[in-house]
């Protein structure tokens, strides 16, 4: 079975199906990401990063604490 088949549609649109490929907590406090979205003829990859705060924060800062 294909994970992708869980996922249904909607208003007549193409299936997409994202998937983050990497994540990187950095030791400056920024959380970097690149997202792959494909369908099933297209692929189309976004980076981007952001400073995290609150929960986030204190559960990524609990996870790479050193």
């Amino acid at each position: 079975m294909d994970e992708r088949d869980l996922f249904n549609p909607q208003g007549g649109r193409n299936r997409l199906f994202p998937y983050a490929k990497d994540l990187h907590y950095h030791p400056d406090g920024t959380l970097s990401m690149t997202l792959e979205i494909y369908d099933d003829i297209n692929t189309k990859q976004f980076s981007f990063g952001f400073q995290p705060n609150g929960n986030l924060k204190q559960f990524l800062d609990l996870i790479y604490a050193d």
